[in-house]
């Protein structure tokens, strides 16, 4: 892979990329809560909406327990077939 493609970089994601799925939601839940219907005359403005959203969205944060660990993606890596 690395002659064919020598800038791309191999990265290897959790089963479900849960992580990734967080960051989905965050975004969905931003579009539709601040962004979806709004009338924006500038970029700032935009700025200024999305700022206001990150600050109500963290003022009641709720953990997330992450439940994949180093030792599962070993076992991943190992069943996976070597790339030559």
């Amino acid at each position: 892979m690395q002659e064919a493609y020598p800038t791309a970089i191999g990265l290897h994601l959790p089963t479900g990329a849960s992580w990734l799925n967080q960051i989905e939601l965050y975004f969905s839940v931003l579009t539709r809560k601040a962004l979806t219907g709004g009338n924006f005359h500038s970029v700032d403005a935009v700025e200024d909406r999305i700022t206001e959203f990150e600050e109500l969205w963290n003022s009641n944060p709720e953990p997330f327990e992450w439940n994949y660990t180093r030792e599962d993606l070993t076992r991943l890596l190992e069943r996976l077939p070597t790339i030559e």
